[in-house]
């Protein structure tokens, strides 16, 4: 903080939108690490600092910038823009959730092509899907 002025107004004027601070608020406020991230470079920043090896913290974060997972994440978002993804949903998290289960599916029967009938790898996926994409579109035309 610049000056006192500044320093002590923060507590006086909540963030915008709420009506009093919250220890993450106050975190953001002056540029440190929050508790519970919200934005994309805070959840990155907590994958980053929770992991001791960058290594593993890396590989996240790239897996983060796959087109597939952004296209799906996306995705996510605009379903929750038109009502088949309930409020609250964190995409990234989903999305990756999604990559990760439908990469295991692929592995699985590429390894072994015959060990699962088609019948119950789309029933797999669709339940997957279905625990993200919960309600109907409000765009849909019946019909």
């Amino acid at each position: 903080m610049e000056n006192d002025e500044e320093r002590f107004a923060p507590p006086l004027t909540p963030p915008e939108g709420k009506t009093r601070w919250t220890a993450d608020d106050a975190s953001r406020r002056v540029g440190n690490q929050v508790e519970t991230p919200v934005t994309p470079q805070e959840k990155i920043t907590a994958i980053h600092s929770r992991t001791q090896d960058g290594k593993v913290a890396a590989a996240v974060t790239n897996l983060l910038r796959r087109p597939d997972v952004a296209f799906k994440a996306m995705s996510i978002r605009n379903g929750t823009a038109c009502g088949e993804v309930a409020q609250g949903i964190d995409a990234a998290d989903q999305a990756l959730r999604i990559v990760a289960f439908t990469e295991g599916l692929s592995l699985h029967t590429h390894i072994d092509p015959d060990g699962t009938p088609k019948p119950a790898i789309l029933a797999a996926l669709d339940d997957q899907l279905g625990r993200v994409f919960t309600g109907t579109c409000r765009h849909a035309r019946p019909g």
